[in-house]
């Protein structure tokens, strides 16, 4: 019986080697798997979180150039409107109602064309601080 558990020792450890090679084989080829899906998955999560701050920057932009021409389109309405009400003071008033619709037209046009002359200045947003004005 000794002589047979020997043999059955050695049979079992000769076989036993390559298995074990091969299971460690299969664990570490499972393992890289796993490791190279979690770093696809990183990578494509960062290009999203990319391309969304490139969105987020491109509407930044834009908003600063229709706020750039909203407000210029302000300061002209102001200047025009002070200007009609010191010639309704001084009592030019056939003229001021000619020079009222005439404000209104070049207003209108100013404010559809304003955004296109802005868009140079627009892109110094993020260098420069954002700060608002009061109106009068």
């Amino acid at each position: 019986m000794g002589e047979d558990l020997i043999g059955l020792v050695a049979v079992i450890m000769v076989f036993s080697v390559p298995i074990a090679a091969i299971l460690t084989t299969h664990y570490r080829k499972v393992l890289e798997l796993k490791l190279r899906l979690k770093g696809q998955g990183s990578e494509s999560v960062r290009a999203e979180v990319e391309a969304l701050r490139q969105e987020v920057r491109a509407l930044r932009d834009t908003t600063m150039q229709y706020d750039l021409s909203f407000d210029a389109a302000l300061d002209r309405m102001e200047s025009r409107v002070g200007s009609i009400e010191r010639m309704a003071a001084t009592g030019a008033t056939g003229n001021a109602t000619k020079s009222v619709a005439s404000s209104v037209d070049n207003t209108q046009s100013f404010a559809q064309n304003s955004y296109a002359p802005m868009a140079t200045s627009a892109s110094t947003y993020n260098e420069e601080p954002l700060t608002l004005r009061a109106g009068n």
